[in-house]
Formats: C-alpha cells, sequence, structure tokens
C-alpha cells in the first residue's frame, strides 16, 4: 500500500489549506509537508529520508520561479523525478507548454476542483523513494 506524503509550496495561506483540505479528503490519512518558499521547500526535501509521491508547486512563488523548482528538483540524486503539478492563475498556453516540457507532470487553474486534484495524484504520484 503506497504511503501518500505531498509537499505543498505556496506562499499564500488560503492557497496551501484549500490544497490540503482536498487531499486530505482523497487520500484519508496522507502526510502533506507545507512550505512558504522555493527555498524552505528545497531545505525540506534535501533533508527528508523519504521523498513525497508528488510535489504542488505555486507558479507566483516569489523565490524561485516553477522552471527553478523543476530542475532543483531533478537534483536531488534520486533515480526518478518527483512528479510535480504546477498551480497556477490564467497561465498562457506557451508558458504551460514550457512548463511541461522541462518536466512538469501537469499544470492545474485555480481555483482548484478536488476532482482535478485527485486525478492528477491517480496519474502522476510514484511510490515513495528514498532520498540521497
Amino acid at each position: 500500500m503506497m504511503k501518500w506524503r505531498f509537499l505543498i509550496v505556496d506562499q499564500e495561506e488560503a492557497g496551501r489549506v484549500l490544497l490540503s483540505s482536498h487531499l486530505k479528503a482523497s487520500f484519508p490519512g496522507c502526510k502533506i509537508y507545507e512550505a512558504t518558499s522555493g527555498e524552505d521547500a528545497m531545505g525540506q526535501l534535501k533533508t527528508m529520508e523519504t521523498l513525497p509521491v508528488m510535489a504542488f508547486f505555486s507558479h507566483n512563488t516569489p523565490d524561485l520561479t516553477s522552471i527553478g523548482f523543476l530542475g532543483e528538483t531533478r537534483q536531488l540524486g534520486t533515480k526518478t523525478t518527483l512528479p510535480t503539478a504546477i498551480i497556477a492563475n490564467n497561465l498562457e498556453n506557451d508558458k504551460a507548454m514550457a512548463l511541461y516540457r522541462l518536466g512538469a507532470s501537469v499544470v492545474l487553474e485555480r481555483p482548484l476542483k478536488k476532482h482535478e486534484v485527485k486525478e492528477a495524484v491517480q496519474d502522476f504520484a510514484r511510490a515513495t523513494v528514498r532520498a540521497a
């Protein structure tokens, strides 16, 4: 049985609370880590013994771009990439396509809907792996 572990990176508390409630409703007993900045998120990821099955990264995080986050997570030393959902407001198609090319698993538009979050996890989450 997969242990559902998620990382939510969003500077806005309301965004973290909404996403957390969607995940808890869809995956009872899941473990949720929260970060308010990209730096905080990377610090947490580098010290985790077991990485989350999926990360949710807010596109408007000021200290680390979505592209930067995707690049940083590739350098964690694991054999697989960390599935990442980018959360955005009205992201232009060309920017969304660039995120996909650089490794985003999915781009979700605000306001987040519970069924879309659940489908993203079911489609892209991977078994937990040990961090380097």
